[in-house]
């Protein structure tokens, strides 16, 4: 199986099980490293770590703490043992994402390239996010000069993220993604999580996995990249530079192409989503490796065959010779 399609399989179930398993007794906890969106109410089978961490926060006092430890604790090993995979396989909300870009690609429109220029200016938004999840709550717990309207701002990051108002749709829960009236913070918080909501919509549409360059969770995530067990590998020695790894990546990472030393070439903004691996022409010039043992490995016979559709053995079926 092609691990784009193996991923696409992977993708549905885990979307189904984190909306959905609630209704089957399914609860997976209150540490997952993904956009599942506690919001969706009793369906879910699990929730997001950020909402919880931000929740907790906002309270405050050492029993408090204890769990956000443990929580946080449970939350590591998970990102260690499979890192940003969570973004590429799991997450509710970078399904969404791939299902625009699936939508996009019906209407033959093709996706906008963003720059590494224009990533690098866009990452200090995931970093105010971040920062606005810990800090805001940690100041209500401890509230030193704080004004009124930070007890409406427990859960910060949430009242922007995309993911608390568009997946409570796909669970028919429609009366979350609303403004709330309750008073002006709520009103310009929830206001602007709409409008963060629909730029996430149309940014993901016209470019490939667009909230992705600016969600604070897998900024949490790649802080485990040096960590992690999952690896991305490079055989140096294979590369032509046809850079193909490179036009493939939705996370607009040029360094896999670049390196030309180091066999491990995982980045922090890596979602392990394959498509360098399906993409290069070279067999086992890139792989993914789990504890040092690879399980998936480029093939220049899955190249050939995917883009001129030939193999060694002749035109594959509905195939031709002659490659555009």
């Amino acid at each position: 199986m092609k691990v784009s399609r193996l991923r696409w399989t992977v993708q549905v179930l885990a979307f189904v099980l984190l909306l959905f398993g609630g209704m089957a007794g399914i609860f997976l906890g209150f540490f997952l490293p993904t956009l599942s969106c506690p919001y969706v109410g009793y369906m879910r089978g699990g929730d997001c770590f950020l909402l919880h961490l931000q929740f907790h926060l906002a309270l405050g006092g050492w029993e408090v703490y204890r769990g956000i430890i443990i929580n946080f604790i449970i939350f590591s090993l998970l990102v260690i043992i499979l890192g940003r995979f969570w973004c590429g396989w799991i997450c509710p909300f970078g399904f969404i994402q791939d299902l625009l870009g699936r939508l996009r690609q019906l209407f033959n429109i093709k996706h906008l390239t963003i720059s590494s220029k224009t990533k690098g200016r866009l990452s200090p938004i995931r970093w105010f996010f971040l920062g606005l999840a810990i800090f805001i709550p940690i100041w209500i717990a401890y509230p030193f000069g704080a004004p009124d309207m930070l007890h409406d701002l427990s859960q910060p990051y949430c009242q922007l993220c995309p993911g608390r108002y568009i997946l409570p749709l796909v669970t028919g829960d429609p009366e979350e993604v609303s403004i709330d009236f309750k008073n002006r913070t709520t009103v310009f918080m929830t206001v602007s999580g709409l409008a963060i909501t629909a730029v996430a919509i149309a940014g993901s549409f016209f470019s490939r996995r667009f909230w992705c360059f600016l969600c604070p969770m897998g900024l949490l995530l790649s802080f485990y990249r040096k960590i992690g067990l999952m690896r991305l590998k490079k055989d140096c020695g294979k590369c032509t530079m046809c850079e193909e790894c490179s036009l493939a990546c939705p996370m607009i990472i040029k360094d896999v192409f670049r390196e030309r030393e180091k066999e491990d070439v995982t980045k922090g903004d890596c979602i392990f989503c394959g498509k360098c691996i399906e993409a290069c022409p070279e067999n086992n010039g890139l792989s993914f490796s789990f504890m040092g043992k690879k399980f998936f490995s480029s093939s220049s016979d899955a190249f050939f065959k995917r883009h001129y559709g030939i193999d060694k053995n002749g035109p594959a079926p509905g195939g031709t010779n002659d490659p555009k």
